[in-house]
């Protein structure tokens, strides 16, 4: 139900009294206002538009005025336009919602994306229309804009990723699985034709549940044929964060060493290695799982899966994706060189490098050690990086400014909620815990073992920059979630940018040349977020984001042109994705190493 959504969404947490005019509200900054404003367009379509507008402004007026909290109405479109020339941006007028739902006609939207009623805060101006059609409306016969939903939005930018004369890019990804957000956005670019992912190895300290986790996560979304396998158990200072399943009733699931190499048709029980008696609990589970999701390979010696897939690979095909610690990428280096060599066609790391490495003067590109990716295990991340430089496999290194200059709505999280519930409700669940645990750790002291290496960067004012629009936030909140209007996906950034098409359109990178290879870099710098267009971006990910977490894109596969995908490969998907209310995925599988949003890479 569109209202239904619409009312979920926390917009109050984005509102702020206007400083010059009382009685009106403003948006903290143009990128909230943006943003919050589509989706308003997203939801508004045929005769419902006046009962949104009405329920739009009974919530503005129900903000308290003494709350610091942030966000207006369409200043950006406004000022970019030239459609005003007031110094002061314009607010939404504060009629009573009843004035306006018992008004004649609808708003007639022309060319515009939508009319509004507008005051510069002394007089009323009228309606003023913004300059064009976001991709999810079009116009019907009568002028209006009517939604189309977001499969269709997809479609109108598969031409950012997908290029329909060349094969889809075949990636290895490794992670350790924080934020299901990277698998979920997989999910899409598999359905588009813009990759096909052939296997995902999880590393991080413990290692097998995180597995377990990100098998579970693929099952659900449709990619049960996705191989999953155990990789390194890197011990991370966050590690103890992370919880497997534990319940009193129930023994925790033992590490993937006591299994061996097999592969598991079913995740083990939780009780001892030998798979004994499992609680009746984890009986429901597996009976549901049985009914209704389709279950995947889950493989206990994770590099030995990352050997096999290179081996039945193509000469030049795969790409490396690694988005966690390198440890598993160095020991199939070191192990097997000529087969990496002869097998990969590029690397992509969600890490960082000294920013004095990309000039000319420096012979090749160094790692930053303070990126999380690289101090998780630090000469496993030299160690590819130089080797890849040396041995002319072409790195492409996101860093967490171009997350930075791409930040996402936090009300995304809630919108997905909204939409899968279940699976959908722990991921946004596992989100705000993540932010909060993340604001108590920087405030302890740069010694305290507690703060788990945070770099001394990440501070309250860091905090704010990145997270809050900047504002000044409350001192001794114990919860932080609430003022958050921003989140940071560094690693949907670093997975769209394995798609060529994505580099060329998407991104502005920066080319170091080290023997005769071009090593490609996005986000040079705080000041170069190699994002060529953030809005582009942003409906890219939250279309495809949303898409599948509906559960819309697996129904309209076969008659959507998103893409040429083998659409018997996803057989299973619709009936998967009707489970997610049903399941009884345990909330601690969504628990997160307090980095999920935050990463600092």
């Amino acid at each position: 139900d569109i209202i239904s959504l619409f009312q979920s969404v926390e917009l109050e947490r984005f509102l702020l009294p206007d400083p010059l005019y009382p009685g009106y509200l403003v948006f903290r900054s143009s990128m909230v206002a943006e943003v919050v404003y589509e989706q308003l367009l997203l939801l508004s379509h045929r005769q419902q538009t006046h009962t949104l507008a009405a329920l739009w402004l009974e919530r503005l007026q129900a903000v308290n005025p003494d709350a610091e909290r942030g966000s207006l109405i369409m200043w950006h479109w406004l000022a970019s336009s030239g459609t005003t020339t007031s110094s002061q941006p314009p607010v939404l007028q504060t009629v009573a919602p009843a004035d306006l739902a018992s008004s004649p006609e609808p708003i007639r939207l022309e060319s515009s994306k939508l009319g509004a009623q507008l005051t510069d805060g002394l007089e009323l101006k009228g309606i003023v229309h913004l300059s064009s059609l976001p991709p999810s409306m079009k116009l019907n016969s009568e002028g209006r804009a009517q939604r189309f939903d977001d499969v269709d939005g997809l479609a109108d930018l598969t031409d950012l990723v997908v290029d329909p004369n060349t094969a889809a890019v075949q990636v290895v990804m490794v992670t350790n699985h924080s934020d299901p957000l990277p698998l979920i956005f997989a999910k899409t670019l598999v359905s588009m034709n813009a990759i096909s992912l052939e296997a995902v190895i999880v590393n991080l300290s413990p290692s097998f549940a995180r597995a377990k986790r990100a098998r579970e996560s693929l099952d659900l979304i449709g990619l049960s044929d996705v191989p999953v396998g155990v990789g390194a158990e890197v011990i991370d200072v966050d590690s103890s964060l992370f919880r497997p399943v534990c319940h009193a009733e129930e023994v925790c699931y033992p590490s993937a060493s006591a299994f061996g190499a097999s592969t598991f048709g079913e995740y083990p029980s939780a009780a001892s290695g030998d798979g004994g008696a499992a609680t009746d609990r984890t009986e429901r589970q597996r009976s549901r799982r049985r009914s209704g999701v389709r279950m995947g390979p889950l493989h206990g010696d994770g590099h030995q899966l990352l050997v096999n897939t290179y081996m039945e690979a193509e000469h030049g095909k795969l790409t490396l994706l690694l988005l966690s610690a390198m440890t598993d990428a160095a020991k199939l280096i070191r192990e097997h060189e000529e087969l990496f060599v002869a097998k990969t066609k590029q690397v992509v790391i969600m890490g960082g490098l000294e920013e004095s490495s990309l000039a000319s003067a420096s012979a090749t590109l160094l790692g930053d050690d303070s990126a999380r990716n690289h101090f998780l295990d630090v000469s496993s991340a030299n160690y590819v990086l130089r080797r890849c430089q040396e041995l002319r496999v072409q790195l492409v290194v996101v860093t967490r400014y171009s997350a930075y200059g791409c930040g996402m709505p936090s009300f995304l999280y809630d919108e997905i909620a909204a939409m899968g519930q279940g699976f959908a409700g722990r991921v946004r669940d596992a989100h705000h815990r993540s932010i909060d645990l993340l604001w108590k750790r920087l405030h302890l002291h740069g010694n305290d073992r507690d703060r788990r290496e945070l770099p001394a960067r990440c501070d309250v004012r860091w905090f704010s920059d990145t997270f809050c629009g900047g504002v000044t936030l409350p001192p001794n909140l114990e919860s932080i979630s609430e003022h958050v209007v921003t989140v940071m996906v560094h690693d949907v950034i670093a997975l769209l940018s394995c798609c060529p098409d994505s580099i060329n359109q998407l991104f502005e990178v920066e080319a170091k040349c080290v023997d005769g290879v071009d090593h490609l870099c996005i986000g040079a710098s705080p000041k170069i977020s190699g994002i060529a267009d953030a809005n582009q971006v942003r409906t890219l990910l939250t279309y495809g984001i949303r898409s599948v977490m509906s559960g819309k894109l697996d129904e309209r596969l076969h008659e959507s042109d998103i893409g040429k995908a083998n659409t018997s490969k996803f057989s299973h998907s619709s009936e998967s994705l009707s489970e997610w209310d049903r399941s009884e995925l345990d909330e601690e599988d969504f628990q997160t190493d307090g980095m999920a949003s935050a990463r600092l890479s």
